[in-house]
């Protein structure tokens, strides 16, 4: 990955509408090129660069700042600067030219219908509706979630802050609810994900919003995604896939009234997991596929994390080391000082942590209720 900055950025984003600019690829490339507007307090703008041309000539990249995805609270005047990422970068080079901000009616700023357009196409505008409640901002082209699943969301809001003894949230929350998978994919493909990421996906989350499709007011789905959102606002976002799914799945199955580490026991005795090394060195455990089956696959591995997670929350450590999870939050991950991060939090060798809880996780103790 290749991270550039351009520093000399406006002091106020507010009265300009489009970032434009040319850029190339020489050899023709697949570029994955992430266009941010960010500052320190992990509040951005963001949009993927468009296909550029194949034979390698400039192609004519128009970006309008009002269509980028928010994540956060990004204020027009907060010192952002724009960045790009270039993921996959080993071998890739790519080419930018006449970089500029162009001024516009409207500035950044969106429009309602603008909003709702980038979020559910120009064609379902008028289907959606905004539904307030203490913590969350609604917005859905469901029918079905217009009723009961506000109500269950603060509900499930109470629930999560309970399980992880987290703190209020400081602002309300977005909450996109599609009417089905299918428009929940486009929405993904919007912001710049490919349709096989989309359909991998069945809710996503960030400190600034989380999405899913309506399935049903209690979805599990929903408290996942939920927890992802109130860690990232509360506690941070690092760690890595492991910890921040193991966070995710733990509190999914505490709202369905099960314990992922009473689920996982069997595997534990049987051996039938991933060495915790490798596992916490895994990049994203959704884009896991074991052709063998078992313990590689992307599902055990959801299924390691949450059951290796509740033994942080319940298990020896938990005593020894009780502000050790939150820490953990805060650890950038990198695959290569990862484990000694946790090693460091923890005080111990891994080794030692994965024989506690092969020994705590093979009959683990009930769940208090």
């Amino acid at each position: 990955t290749v991270w550039i900055e351009f520093m000399e950025v406006p002091p106020s984003l507010e009265p300009y509408r489009l970032l434009r600019f040319k850029a190339r690829a020489p050899k023709g490339q697949a570029q994955e090129v992430c266009i941010r507007f960010d500052n320190a307090e992990d509040a951005y703008l963001q949009a993927y660069l468009p296909p550029l041309h194949k034979k390698g000539k400039w192609t004519e990249v128009e970006i309008p700042l009002p269509s980028m995805s928010r994540t956060g609270d990004p204020a027009p005047d907060s010192g952002l600067v724009l960045s790009l990422i270039q993921f996959g970068s080993k071998g890739c080079r790519l080419e930018l030219d006449d970089i500029q901000l162009v001024r516009g009616a409207n500035g950044w700023a969106q429009t309602k219908e603008e909003h709702l357009a980038s979020l559910f196409g120009e064609k379902r505008v008028k289907k959606v509706k905004e539904i307030e409640t203490d913590h969350f901002r609604i917005y859905t082209d469901s029918s079905g979630a217009r009723t009961k699943f506000p109500r269950a969301l603060e509900k499930a809001y109470v629930f999560v802050r309970k399980a992880l003894d987290l703190p209020e949230m400081e602002n309300p929350l977005d909450v996109f609810i599609f009417q089905n998978s299918e428009l929940y994919f486009d929405f993904c493909m919007r912001n710049g994900w490919t349709r096989e990421e989309a359909v991998e996906s069945a809710g996503h989350a960030w400190s600034g919003y989380f999405a899913t499709y309506y399935q049903a007011p209690n979805s599990p789905v929903v408290t996942h995604e939920l927890t992802h959102s109130l860690v990232h606002r509360t506690w941070g976002n690092g760690g890595g896939s492991w910890y921040q799914e193991g966070t995710a799945v733990c509190v999914e199955e505490r709202w369905q009234k099960r314990d992922a580490a009473t689920l996982f026991a069997s595997r534990l005795r049987s051996g039938e997991t991933m060495p915790l090394a490798e596992f916490m060195q895994k990049k994203r455990l959704i884009r896991s596929d074991d052709v063998r089956g078992g313990a590689g696959t992307a599902g055990a591995l959801y299924d390691q994390a949450g059951a290796f997670f509740e033994f942080l929350m319940r298990g020896p450590f938990a005593e020894r080391r009780p502000n050790a999870i939150r820490e953990l939050a805060k650890v950038d991950w990198d695959a290569d000082t990862i484990v000694e991060r946790v090693e460091r939090i923890y005080g111990t060798t891994l080794l030692e942590i994965e024989t506690a809880w092969k020994e705590w996780g093979s009959d683990p103790p009930k769940l208090p209720r």
